[in-house]
């Protein structure tokens, strides 16, 4: 049971942009109970050094920092099963902040794991 969001200005054509199985809705499918619904939201994302940060006005967001291994370097994880980015190394972070309001859920899951990953991504 997990709502979807898509940026406000996506279009049916922007499902193009994401690799196959991803807007097929296949490569996550098995983790999606019941789609409790969809509609069009205003996605800011930031990423700056090894912060990333991401605001849905009236829905929820999120800050997470990359969390720091030998050397100063970035703790990254290859090949795992959860990716959200195909083919793409994992940085292993830590949330300041993760919220989610929507749908009749109350989620405030801060300071937890999490991961992030470099992606690209275009828009109409």
């Amino acid at each position: 049971m997990r709502p979807s969001l898509f940026p406000q200005r996506a279009e049916r054509s922007s499902s193009n942009i994401l690799p196959r199985p991803y807007a097929q809705g296949q490569a996550l499918a098995p983790f999606i109970g019941k789609v409790l619904g969809v509609k069009p939201v205003h996605i800011d994302f930031q990423a700056k050094g090894k912060q990333r940060s991401l605001n849905m006005p009236g829905i929820g967001g999120m800050d997470i920092t990359a969390l720091e291994g030998a050397g100063g370097r970035d703790i990254i994880v290859e090949n795992h099963p959860l990716s959200a980015v195909p083919n793409q190394p994992a940085v292993v972070a830590k949330s300041k902040t993760l919220a989610l309001h929507d749908h009749g859920w109350n989620w405030n899951i801060s300071e937890k794991n999490g991961f992030y990953s470099p992606f690209n991504i275009k828009g109409p």
